[in-house]
């Protein structure tokens, strides 16, 4: 069956239009990277030598609601172009934190990659929200959220997940620790593209 099948003709058109097509891509896209975050931040922590990974991870949280009260200014300087642009290179940007960071001179990184999740999933998330409000007709509004929920959060997110499984094993050792620098450039590298990907797919001006 087609997607018009499932989540409506309308949706369908909505597709056809340039933005919608690569936003939608991109964030079932940067799903993929951020199932490494949500699967194997806490133990990458935890193994390095991190006391209470789990609370220093709500840092994370604070920061989210943090960028959260400021995205109303942000939206007064910069297009949706470039808010979205910033959010999705933040993905990667904390994987590579996550990479060359260590419990000694490259502490900072490490705590600067958990509180890149603010500005990661306010930018990409909360923003796409916003532009969807301007840009798509309210009649298929919640039924647009769904679908991009639905690759974003489904296909993206499953395929993030089963990807880093099979990243975490082959760099895991004998002893069962982990060359975690190699395991996190996968998932900042996928981040990277996919912010190009959008910024150079997404039209400066979207339509009306």
């Amino acid at each position: 069956k087609s997607i018009g099948d499932f989540f409506g003709e309308e949706i369908l058109a909505l597709l056809k239009r340039r933005n919608i097509a690569v936003l939608v891509i991109a964030l079932a896209g940067i799903a993929i990277p951020s199932g490494f975050y949500y699967s194997f931040t806490n133990s990458f922590l935890t193994e390095i030598g991190m006391e209470g990974a789990a609370g220093k991870m709500a840092l994370g949280q604070v920061s989210e609601i943090f960028f959260m009260l400021t995205l109303p200014f942000v939206f007064r300087f910069l297009p949706i172009r470039y808010i979205i642009f910033i959010g999705l290179c933040a993905w990667g940007l904390r994987y590579a934190l996550f990479s060359f960071g260590n419990m000694d001179e490259g502490l900072w990184m490490l705590y600067f990659g958990i509180l890149l999740h603010g500005v990661a999933f306010n930018f990409t998330m909360l923003a796409t929200q916003i532009y969807l409000d301007q840009a798509v007709p309210v009649s298929v509004r919640s039924t647009t959220q769904g679908f991009i929920s639905f690759l974003s959060q489904g296909v993206g997110g499953l395929t993030g997940a089963y990807l880093a499984g099979e990243v975490v094993e082959w760099f895991t050792y004998p002893d069962q620790t982990h060359l975690w620098s190699s395991i996190w450039l996968v998932p900042a590298g996928v981040g990277i593209a996919v912010a190009l990907f959008f910024l150079l797919g997404f039209k400066r001006k979207p339509a009306p």
